[in-house]
């Protein structure tokens, strides 16, 4: 049996998605180029059904359902309470719009019923991807597709290097190995991806290498999000680091940020926007 709460269940759920919450207007700002990305190539169009996967707060399902019309309908899924909550309060009066608390991995939807599945950066985070995606299919009609957008590869990744590389100068910490379990960068693999999709019954699987930007708010909003949300704040967090550490470490971040805020006004951002057809 597959188990809904599990280590990414109660990462989303407790005191530690507080900053999704807090940045969240930051944090969609700062993905707009990527949200663009994400629907670029998708042909939504009027009355149609959308699966959005790992929805969040709802930025990408809005974006959706402004596409398909009114009497299209967007189907939003998350495990996380909290996100739902303020998706629920920012969405609540939009017909047709509606959000639910589940876990792909562990849900079937009926069979043949959304034209299309989307998500942006949703989808990294599964213990079991294939049944994941396998689910995501069966719910699809057919010539259905299914698009999302993933993190490419860490060291590309400026929001995700700067605060990690602190941390790591600062207390020895190793930053962790990437591999395929939960994380933002479980599919950092193109034969990976490839493979999951294949196996969960997918075909015409298209994989670009993006390279974008994140735009940027504040110095002072950045280096809070920097040690509340990414790698190097999952590596404060699992290693307790002391609150003299902390304020050491976020020191340091704010110094590497003043300096490439004189050089650029972005983060790079190497990603993967993926599309398959059921």
């Amino acid at each position: 049996m597959i188990l809904l709460k599990n280590k990414q269940y109660y990462y989303w759920n407790e005191k530690s998605v507080s900053a999704w919450i807090k940045y969240n207007n930051d944090m969609n700002y700062k993905f707009e180029n990527i949200s663009k990305i994400l629907f670029e190539n998708i042909s939504l169009k009027k009355n149609q059904s959308i699966l959005d996967i790992g929805c969040g707060t709802g930025q990408t399902s809005y974006t959706a359902k402004k596409k398909v019309g009114v009497n299209g309908t967007i189907t939003a899924i998350d495990i996380s309470t909290p996100l739902l909550n303020l998706f629920k309060k920012k969405y609540k009066n939009i017909k047709n719009l509606t959000c639910l608390k589940k876990d792909i991995q562990k849900t079937r939807f009926k069979e043949n019923i959304f034209d299309h599945a989307i998500s942006r950066f949703g989808v990294m985070f599964f213990e079991y991807p294939l049944l994941a995606f396998t689910h995501t299919n069966q719910a699809l009609k057919k010539n259905g597709t299914f698009t999302f957008v993933c993190w490419r590869n860490f060291r590309c990744n400026q929001f995700f290097t700067i605060p990690a590389n602190s941390v790591k100068k600062r207390t020895k910490i190793d930053i962790p190995e990437f591999n395929n379990k939960p994380g933002p960068f479980s599919l950092k693999d193109k034969s990976y991806i490839q493979t999951l999709l294949k196996k969960s019954g997918f075909r015409k699987i298209i994989i670009d290498n993006i390279i974008t930007k994140l735009k940027l708010s504040k110095i002072k909003t950045e280096t809070d999000i920097m040690m509340r949300i990414g790698v190097g704040a999952g590596m404060i967090r699992e290693n307790k680091i002391d609150k003299n550490t902390y304020d050491i470490i976020k020191r340091d971040v704010n110094n590497k940020l003043q300096k490439l805020f004189k050089k650029q006004d972005y983060y790079n951002a190497y990603i993967y926007r993926v599309t398959a057809i059921k």
